[in-house]
């Protein structure tokens, strides 16, 4: 729809409103620019299986702390890249840190949780400040083929991440094996109840929102990205806003997973990370 036919935003305390369960692409950044163009993929809050809208996770949480682990498609939106997500989360009251390498394959985001996400607290300790109040995984778009290895690494990373609320995103199918990913990706909803589904391979269908390689988001695309993480997210608990550079910013292995660079001119070919 078009913004002006959107519901308003119900108002909670002055100055504070509610996300609406549909938003425009681009709106969750302040200082987005589009160009005058319209939205590429109209921005819709999670469902759950049964096909009611999710809670946001900014309800579910009492901090505002948000660890992001991936690989290229996460660290084009890094602030070492423009800082996308951070800028657009920032917005809703989030402090992110995105953990995120080109070229990683799955087993990164052990190494990523290991070092990063806190174990939790024994009873009647308080939690570490420097604790995540919600995490979000993206892994997969380089894939080795090896399934029974994907599942078992992945419910290490979640296991590491409970019980704390996880977005989970599903990977764009630019391979006919990618469709192994997917089935992992169903699963591993079904059995944790903590995780929230972003819809990224349906998302990443639309013209405009991957590069030529069919893998890697383009400007707009990664914007689009930033909206569907905010759109689960939702509106964060009071608390410091900041950006946080992260410690994994290794660019070495772009070219050693899958895909190809993107190395277009344009927005409509170009993403900000460049790695596969």
């Amino acid at each position: 729809p078009a913004p002006g036919s959107l519901p308003a935003a119900a108002s909670t305390v002055p100055g504070v409103g509610l996300l609406p369960n549909t938003i425009p692409a681009g709106a969750l950044q302040s200082n987005s620019n589009n160009g005058g163009q319209e939205s590429l993929v109209v921005i819709t809050r999670p469902v759950t299986a049964d096909g009611v809208i999710a809670q946001h996770i900014g309800e579910l949480v009492g901090g505002n702390r948000l660890l992001m682990i991936g690989d290229s498609i996460f660290a084009g939106t890094e602030i070492r890249y423009g800082g996308k997500m951070c800028e657009g989360l920032n917005s809703l009251g989030w402090t992110v840190e995105v953990a995120a390498e080109p070229g990683r394959f799955v087993e990164f985001g052990v190494k990523v949780a290991e070092r990063l996400i806190p174990k939790p607290p024994e009873p009647g300790a308080e939690q570490s400040n420097d604790d995540w109040d919600a995490v979000a995984v993206f892994l997969g778009s380089n894939y080795d083929g090896n399934q029974e290895n994907y599942d078992a690494v992945m419910r290490k990373i979640l296991d590491r991440a409970a019980p704390r609320p996880v977005v989970l995103y599903t990977v764009s199918e630019f391979r006919p094996s990618y469709r192994e990913v997917a089935d992992v990706i169903s699963r591993l909803v079904e059995d944790y109840d903590n995780v929230t589904l972003i819809d990224w391979a349906r998302a990443a269908k639309t013209p405009g929102v991957l590069g030529f390689d069919g893998l890697h988001p383009t400007n707009e695309g990664e914007r689009v990205l930033v909206d569907l993480t905010g759109a689960a997210l939702g509106r964060a608990p009071d608390g410091e806003v900041t950006c946080i550079r992260s410690q994994f910013s290794d660019d070495t292995a772009i070219g050693q997973g899958n895909g190809t660079p993107n190395t277009g001119g344009s927005s409509s070919g170009d993403s900000s990370s460049g790695g596969g």
